[in-house]
């Protein structure tokens, strides 16, 4: 029926099919992403279109196709905005990448997500900080960010009206009791949790507890060497791939004495940034010949690695390290596993709903020195099953 478009946390337009409801697999179909422009127009879908829907992985609603035998010539080519649909700021969208982005960091949309996502099960499990309070909580203009929650009372959150349309309806002292609660509650939950809470681009629950991991608690990483070495080492592999004088690009006229001398120091960096690493557990050298460069795999990749830093040196990173320090809170580290745990080497992949929650089960395979990871792979040792388990990861296993 329309294309609609959603604000998110990190400020990308998301655009969301909204549908005629129809049923699939138990149950009623309304909405679905549709990912971002590019994809609308690999699909070729417009604005009034009859479109085939499946449940991808057979959980998520997704648009599949358009039905183009249907079309009466009435539908629409659909455009992403200029403007956010929400705040009206700018919208761009950066070389090589597929997202549209709103770059409004005041945008009360993307304030409400991250409300949400702060308080999310995988993030601080604040259990009534769902999507209607965040909206009535920006709609105060009191709070700005989502750790401005700690100076609330229980009269300011109880007074927060959740009606809509003239309607009067009153968050209510009990609810508002909980939330704060849980807020308290928080305090001392693990560093894995408060990284997803930020809401950081690219640190997700497995980034954060691999970082985690890696760190005694919230203030070590702001100034982390192993996040600083591990984006140097990747930069330094990327530049040293440049210069190698046995590399098809190289074989023909180059500077053979100044690219060598280069490839060389670069090399030697690799190495003492690479073997430093591997001591502290973060990385494990992957080349098999005594060539150069030596190659290595880093526990944390540099993706996320590169932007826990930006956000430790941004006005963002500064406010909110500042912020948990006045609040004496700095959340440490999962505890270090034993070389020798039962699990050594060994890595589990995690679907289904468990006995515990899932993060808890992580932690117990860490501390018994395995590894957990997102995706079912050749290097899995073990699949931990538990109820409505993800059918691809179960049948790859």
């Amino acid at each position: 029926r329309e294309i609609t478009v959603q604000v998110g946390r990190t400020g990308v337009l998301t655009p969301v099919a909204e549908l005629d409801p129809v049923p699939l697999a138990g149950s009623v179909i309304a909405r679905a992403t549709l990912h971002n422009a590019d994809e609308i127009a690999r699909k070729d879908l417009r604005i009034g279109d009859a479109v085939w829907i499946i449940k991808a992985g057979d959980v998520i609603p997704a648009v599949e196709a358009a039905i183009a035998a249907k079309r009466t010539g009435r539908e629409q080519i659909f455009a992403m905005p200029d403007a956010c649909p929400v705040c009206a700021g700018p919208v761009t969208r950066a070389a090589g990448e597929a997202a549209h982005r709103c770059n409004n960091p005041a945008c009360p949309a993307r304030l409400v997500a991250r409300l949400e996502y702060f308080g999310a099960r995988a993030a601080l499990e604040i259990e009534g900080l769902g999507g209607k309070v965040a909206e009535a909580l920006v709609a105060t203009g009191r709070l700005h960010d989502p750790l401005d929650l700690y100076g609330w009372s229980v009269y300011d959150l109880a007074q927060l009206n959740l009606g809509e349309g003239g309607e009067r309806r009153l968050l209510g002292g009990k609810q508002a009791g909980k939330i704060l609660q849980a807020l308290q509650a928080a305090r001392d939950m693990p560093l894995s949790r408060w990284l997803v809470a930020l809401g950081i681009p690219g640190v997700g629950e497995t980034v954060a507890a691999q970082v985690a991991a890696a760190h005694d608690d919230f203030r070590a990483v702001l100034d982390s060497p192993v996040l600083k070495s591990v984006v140097r080492l990747t930069e330094l592999t990327e530049q040293a791939t440049d210069l190698n004088p046995r590399a098809r690009h190289r074989r023909a006229g180059a500077d053979a004495g100044g690219t060598a001398e280069a490839f060389e120091a670069a090399c030697d960096e690799i190495e003492r940034l690479g073997e430093s690493l591997v001591a502290q557990g973060q990385a494990r050298r992957t080349d098999r010949k005594a060539g150069r460069p030596a190659r290595y795999l880093c526990e944390i990749k540099a993706e996320p690695a590169r932007a826990l830093l930006n956000f430790a040196a941004s006005e963002w990173g500064r406010r909110t390290a500042s912020r948990l320090l006045e609040l004496g809170i700095n959340p440490v580290g999962a505890p270090r596993a034993a070389a020798g745990g039962p699990l050594a080497g060994q890595t589990v992949v995690i679907t289904g709903t468990l006995s515990r929650p899932r993060d808890a089960m992580a932690d117990l395979v860490r501390q018994a020195g395995g590894k957990v990871t997102d995706a079912v792979s050749k290097t899995t040792s073990f699949v931990l099953v538990g109820e409505a388990p993800g059918a691809s990861k179960t049948s790859k296993a």
